[in-house]
């Protein structure tokens, strides 16, 4: 049995966990009723709706912190690389997750653009 688990707490069994620049085909699952459907759908438009946030706070944050290394500010760079790792790590947790509900929903994770084949 496959588990993700994020800080140590389950959020996701029985899932295949693939980075989001991994160029696979999910494999179909078998198929769930409409409810569970309607909730992973709501689930996949709730965590899409938080990676959106993530990212404009990134944003703003890389703003603040390209301001700081003009002006030579050694502790506001410090402790804005600390945020923006911070965030960045939190929209990459995000992707994963997608991901996973993705994957078992049995849609597929390859972005479009992507070739067939890897390399």
């Amino acid at each position: 049995m496959w588990q993700l688990s994020i800080s140590g707490t389950n959020v996701a069994t029985e899932v295949y966990v693939v980075p989001m620049t991994a160029q696979l085909e999910a494999v179909p699952v078998p198929v769930m009723g409409n409810a569970d459907m309607e909730q992973a759908e709501y689930f996949c438009r709730l965590l899409d709706g938080m990676k959106s946030q993530v990212c404009r706070q990134l944003g703003a944050r890389l703003d603040e912190l390209a301001t700081f290394q003009r002006t030579g500010d050694l502790l506001g760079v410090r402790r804005h690389q600390q945020v923006v790792k911070a965030l960045d790590s939190e929209r990459e947790t995000l992707d994963r997750i997608l991901v996973a509900l993705w994957v078992r929903l049995g849609l597929s994770t390859r972005r479009e653009g992507q070739s067939s084949r890897s390399g």
